[in-house]
């Protein structure tokens, strides 16, 4: 996905060593995950962006805003291969 992508390029900048192992899981799952210690951090997309903080959870980075912040773009989506 576009997120992952962006996560991915934020993570090879502002994390050192690494992000470790990363867990693929659904949307709706990530959240409850990382409430209850089960991953470290989560990759939050789609309407969750706007909900986490109901799961006591804080906004560590926003991908959108490094890649608009870093490029001077707008976050690349739409494109697909058929």
């Amino acid at each position: 996905s576009t997120a992952y992508l962006l996560f991915r390029l934020w993570a090879a900048e502002m994390v050192p060593g690494g992000v470790g192992e990363v867990v693929v899981m659904p949307f709706d799952e990530i959240m409850p995950a990382v409430r209850d210690g089960k991953v470290d951090a989560g990759l939050v997309i789609h309407e969750a962006r706007f909900t986490y903080r109901n799961f006591g959870l804080h906004n560590l980075a926003d991908m959108g805003r490094h890649w608009e912040d870093t490029t001077g773009l707008p976050i690349p989506l739409g494109a697909i291969i058929a």
